[in-house]
């Protein structure tokens, strides 16, 4: 299903605008990665997306409107996963990932529903924490319970909001590959923000730079992924360079630092710490 999103707009009540004309589209089969800094919209559009904020401007799923959906529309083919999600239901892991198919759920649970929830369990690997209850899990292991509510539902749009949060660098990169596997082989359109740059590089079809609640880059990563992008929206002297056909992205400075001497360590892997 095609994400088109064209002139949208957003500011909470109050406030002024956080996102400004955004335009952007996101494919099927791809995994769209939205970055930035603090404060740059990236969850904000996000939830304009699943439908939890109205802004202005124009939303299209396959060329229709969402704007003309019901809200139980939109929540069947888009599955969002929060930056924060709380548990606090007593329920087992099983559970509560049998309710992320809550809208094709009857009063009795079918053999289907029962099927997927199995099928993702195995798939992420999470079958020992099938009978513990949430209140039992980390954190980590609880970011793993809503990956596995979002892709039980079998949405054809998933957006996730910083789904490596709490996850060890090895749940990372499970996970992200999980998320590009899935996407190719269910024809999803993935739309994630992420902070990691490096990340972005390695697993984003399409990256979306946004600054400011403006779209300053959106394309491959390897055109949109710059020093000279990099440091025009972080603040960040960086280099880019290429290892095996992946981007690697090594900062080295930020553009305040009055002295043109690096101190050891600032050589590093660009992983910039983003909020918004």
């Amino acid at each position: 299903m095609k994400l088109q999103i064209e002139r949208l707009k957003f500011a909470y009540d109050g406030g002024g605008l956080v996102l400004r004309d955004i335009h952007l589209e996101a494919l099927p089969g791809e995994v769209t990665v939205i970055i930035g800094p603090n404060a740059s919209g990236k969850s904000t559009l996000l939830k304009c997306v699943a439908g939890l904020l109205k802004p202005a401007g124009t939303i299209r799923l396959d060329g229709k409107k969402t704007s003309e959906f019901k809200k139980d529309k939109i929540a069947q083919w888009v599955g969002y996963l929060p930056q924060e999600n709380s548990f606090r239901a007593v329920l087992t892991v099983f559970e509560a990932i049998l309710l992320g198919r809550v809208q094709s759920l009857s009063w009795r649970v079918g053999k289907e529903d029962l099927a997927s929830a199995l099928k993702v369990i195995e798939e992420l690997g999470i079958e020992k924490l099938a009978s513990r209850f949430l209140h039992e899990l980390s954190g980590g292991q609880k970011q793993m319970v809503s990956m596995a509510q979002a892709l039980v539902r079998q949405s054809r749009v998933i957006l996730l909001d910083e789904p490596l949060t709490s996850l060890d660098l090895r749940y990372e990169l499970e996970i992200l590959d999980l998320l590009r596997k899935i996407t190719v082989q269910r024809r999803i359109t993935t739309v994630i923000a992420l902070h990691d740059l490096n990340q972005a590089a390695r697993y984003a079809d399409k990256v979306v730079i946004l600054k400011d609640g403006d779209v300053c880059a959106f394309g491959k990563p390897e055109t949109v992924l710059t020093s000279q992008t990099i440091e025009a929206v972080y603040g960040v002297i960086c280099k880019v360079t290429t290892d095996n056909g992946v981007l690697q992205i090594t900062s080295l400075n930020s553009i305040r630092s009055k002295s043109g001497n690096r101190s050891e360590g600032n050589n590093r892997k660009m992983d910039t710490t983003v909020g918004d």
